[in-house]
């Protein structure tokens, strides 16, 4: 029974300070403004369905097995089909010759417009353990390109740490 007046004393005396934070708060700038509206306004009515998904049928010749399984209240039924006869791939492109003047140019003008390109090499072992959480040793090496130099030395001090995301 004691503390209810204490609390209600922290209470009032909770009240009482933001009241006065409130009536010392400067008044809000506002900055003219001109109302308008951003897109069409909505009647209300709902928008159009959208036209069905077409749906994948298989001609029943083209059936080689059918399996049915029960799982949680569902049936599933895998069917194992013939191929499907693809389009032939398209023929492959022509190699580029990079002494070619016209490509040296593009890629001048590529190395102005890119002067350098960081690159990071990510990668995580995950531990797991009977006894004790997952861990993960992660390391990262960053790499860093200068078009300048013929040959990348300018690396990264690479970092490693643990974590406990699996």
């Amino acid at each position: 029974m004691k503390t209810l007046p204490l609390a209600l004393l922290a209470v009032l005396a909770m009240a009482a300070s933001l009241r006065a934070q409130e009536e010392d708060a400067p008044a809000p700038i506002v900055l003219p403004a001109t109302a308008r509206i951003l897109g069409d306004i909505s009647d209300g009515t709902p928008p159009a369905p959208q036209p069905p998904k077409p749906v994948f049928v298989v001609p029943a010749s083209d059936i080689l097995a059918t399996t049915t399984q029960q799982q949680g209240g569902r049936t599933i039924t895998l069917q194992r089909i013939k191929p499907i006869a693809l389009p032939p791939p398209p023929e492959p492109a022509a190699p580029v010759d990079i002494h070619d003047p016209a490509n040296q140019e593009r890629l001048a003008a590529f190395r102005q417009n890119h002067p350098r390109t960081d690159l990071v090499f990510l990668g995580a072992t995950v531990f797991r353990s009977e006894h004790s959480p997952s861990r993960s040793r992660v390391q990262i090496w960053p790499l860093l390109l200068d078009w300048n130099r013929p040959h990348p030395n300018n690396r990264g001090e690479p970092v490693a740490f643990w974590s406990s995301a699996d």
